[in-house]
């Protein structure tokens, strides 16, 4: 076992002897998950059980220790295994999620609701075996030509977008998915306190886009909502802001400080004119 002088544990990850140059290389591995034990060469110098490995005088890391790193949480697993799970040669309905996220440029969100039995489906609106793919960003006929490679055969697909594609037996067919419907959100931040490292008005404006999502890409997932409580820590991570008021609005006429709630084929977004700075 070694250690840094501030206490980060290391174990020696196998047995290793020492030859005649008496120096040796060995392996070593952080006694718990953390970016803190991410230390820099020359700070391991420490022997936690100095009885057990008599004869070594001195030890140390000539490179830096990295890779350490929080346990996976459980939202970031299922967010792996939505965008992985039989990703190469699956047919199910993640498989299609998965290729439309990891292969289709452009692609920022997508959900893909499906409906296996012989009966309409009420909760997504489903007719008997089909799918819809809900698909924010990237372009309609790549998007087509994915579905139509992914999806089982006799699988009928729905969607407000119909896209032909041509098989290989020449056949054209039309493949559907759905845009999410945009539901656009003003933010108003008024009373404004700013230090002398205010990096300005635009800057907190982009912030607000990138965590919500401009009308092409990027920000909240589709069905996400926007919750209220999480936009003053985008404005106050901006070098400069020191304090302020932030209020929130579907119509740019009535603001609250309470959530916008997106329906499952909604997609949250703003745009620099709706951030309005007073």
């Amino acid at each position: 076992m070694v250690a840094t002088n501030g206490g980060l544990q290391y174990t020696v990850m196998e047995p290793v002897t020492i030859g005649e140059s008496g120096n040796v290389l060995a392996l070593v591995r952080a006694v718990e998950t953390g970016p803190e034990y991410n230390t820099a060469a020359g700070t391991v110098l420490v022997i936690v059980n100095p009885s057990s490995v008599a004869g070594i005088e001195s030890i140390t890391n000539d490179a830096d220790i990295a890779g350490g790193r929080l346990k996976e949480t459980d939202a970031e697993f299922r967010e792996r295994y939505y965008q992985s799970v039989d990703y190469p040669g699956g047919v199910n309905a993640d498989a299609l999620r998965a290729a439309l996220l990891n292969d289709v440029e452009g692609v920022s969100s997508a959900f893909v609701y499906e409906n296996d039995a012989d009966e309409f489906d009420n909760t997504y609106n489903l007719p008997a075996h089909s799918i819809e793919a809900v698909v924010y960003g990237g372009v309609d006929e790549t998007i087509a030509k994915t579905i139509y490679a992914k999806r089982s055969g006799g699988i009928q697909t729905v969607g407000n977008v119909a896209v032909s594609v041509m098989t290989a037996s020449q056949q054209q067919l039309y493949i559907r998915f759905s845009r999410p419907t945009t539901k656009k959100v003003w933010i108003k931040v008024s009373n404004l306190k700013k230090g002398a490292d205010y990096a300005g008005d635009d800057a907190i404006k982009q912030a607000l886009i990138d965590y919500i999502g401009s009308n092409t890409a990027g920000g909240l997932e589709i069905g996400q909502n926007v919750v209220y409580i999480k936009l003053p820590g985008i404005v106050t991570a901006v070098s400069g802001v020191e304090d302020f008021d932030i209020d929130i609005s579907t119509d740019g006429n009535t603001y609250t400080k309470t959530n916008i709630e997106v329906g499952y084929r909604e997609k949250a977004i703003t745009e620099e004119s709706a951030v309005i700075i007073v």
